[in-house]
């Protein structure tokens, strides 16, 4: 399998299933010098596998995760950037992603606690 990366295919993913298990594999080249998250995408739904580890001039992630929680149809992966935005913190909707805080800040927007992700680190 390969990885999608803005429409074009890099990279490869071996999966290597193991019991009650499913280890997935992947390196493609560095393709940005931002965090980038590997997504499982299956039937329109993405699932969130991990941020992607630069490695000399590559980016990798080996990961297992539980068989019954891999897709069974035709999935495929996609490598993406995080989106540059302002994104509301409420108890129903908690921030999930600690990882993006390295390029965010917090922030307070008509009386609305958030954080500020940039693409850019500083901004």
């Amino acid at each position: 399998m390969q990885i999608d990366w803005k429409g074009k295919q890099i990279g490869s993913v071996d999966t290597v299933f193991s019991g009650l298990y499913v280890w997935i594999r992947c390196v493609c080249p560095a393709v940005s010098r931002k965090i980038c998250r590997l997504y499982i995408v299956d039937q329109g739904k993405k699932t969130l596998l991990g941020v992607m580890q630069p490695e000399g001039g590559s980016l990798r992630l080996e990961k297992r995760i539980p068989a019954r929680e891999y897709p069974p149809g035709n999935c495929f992966f996609s490598l993406e950037e995080p989106e540059s935005g302002f994104f509301p913190v409420t108890e129903e909707k908690p921030f999930a992603c600690p990882e993006q805080l390295p390029y965010g800040r917090w922030e307070v927007r008509e009386g609305i606690y958030g954080i500020w992700i940039s693409r850019e680190t500083g901004q």
